[in-house]
């Protein structure tokens, strides 16, 4: 086994492919190198099932993908699924030496050191909260903090499921009602994007528009809870 692969950041390697020795040339190649860990799909649609609840260092997708083509499904996992993981696609066309994203078939132990490589590279996207504002208010009591973070993450939960009915039941009044009341808890992690959806939903009600907004307003808190329960439980520790 190749030590320098086998200490490797790169643990869990998701591969969508529908060639079946392909999937397994590649398998070979990664038990063979390292300890990654890889979990195969023959369709996109399979794969993002996959990722709604669990998670992958790297991805690799296959040149004509199906049902979902390449682009549609990288468009999902990163915007819909919220992941950043470092997205490769595989292909048998020979690929300039410059060209990082692609990957080539038959699969070899060059292309896995190339996955390796680009696993230490990846940077994490930006958070979708701040504590200043709380630390501030609260000159950093912990047990203050901690407070208003579980009111935040039970009660906005509570809200938005109150929100979306009330868009159902086209009561327009209510909608601007519940947004206004869970806007302060946007504005208490300095989330603007957020706040600033609340405001169209209560100042600016647009019938056409309003099921948009309130989709991405959960995904906004979605995308928050998720980081309060990862990067602030490491921080508190």
């Amino acid at each position: 086994m190749n030590d320098k692969l086998k200490n490797s950041e790169l643990k869990s390697i998701l591969i969508i492919e529908s060639n079946e020795d392909e999937v397994k040339r590649f398998v070979d190649v990664v038990q063979n190198n390292c300890d990654a860990k890889v979990t195969s799909f023959k369709s996109s649609v399979e794969a993002i099932l996959w990722l709604q609840n669990n998670f992958a260092d790297i991805i690799i997708l296959e040149e004509g993908l199906q049902p979902m083509s390449v682009t549609q499904t990288i468009e999902y996992i990163q915007n819909e699924l919220g992941k950043n993981a470092p997205i490769f696609i595989s292909s048998t066309k020979k690929s300039a030496k410059n060209d990082e994203k692609l990957l080539q078939k038959p699969f070899t132990l060059e292309g896995l050191q190339k996955l390796c490589n680009k696993k230490i590279e990846v940077k994490q996207d930006a958070l979708h909260f701040s504590l200043d504002y709380l630390t501030e208010i609260s000159d950093g009591n912990t047990e203050f903090i901690c407070g208003s973070i579980e009111i935040f993450k039970t009660s906005v939960s509570e809200q938005i499921l109150l929100l979306e009915k009330a868009l159902e039941n086209q009561d327009h009044k209510k909608v601007g009602e519940i947004a206004h009341h869970i806007k302060p808890s946007f504005e208490m992690l300095l989330n603007d994007e957020a706040a600033g959806l609340c405001n169209q939903l209560i100042y600016k009600f647009n019938a056409s528009e309003a099921p948009v907004q309130i989709k991405e307003l959960r995904k906004i808190f979605e995308k928050i809870k998720k980081e309060l329960e990862t990067d602030f439980t490491l921080k508190k520790s």
